[in-house]
């Protein structure tokens, strides 16, 4: 699965957002590159998900602000 990835200092533990159809994975510099790849996979079902919701309501948005005369 493909994903932004963000090194951050001040971050704890590895994180993982869905904004606008894309996944942004944040990690502090000691996690490996393994380790955010293995976290990604076992997360993948939540991801998904998300994912979808972000299509629904897109598809929603799209279909509410066409009107017709």
């Amino acid at each position: 699965m493909e994903y932004v990835l963000h090194r951050k200092s001040n971050c704890k533990k590895i994180k993982i957002r869905v904004i606008k159809g894309v996944v942004q994975v944040s990690a502090p510099f000691y996690v490996s590159k393994r380790e955010i790849d293995d976290f990604v996979k076992e997360q993948e079902t939540w991801i998904k998900n998300q994912l979808g919701k972000y299509t629904v309501s897109k598809e929603n948005w799209i279909s509410n602000s066409i009107s017709f005369p």
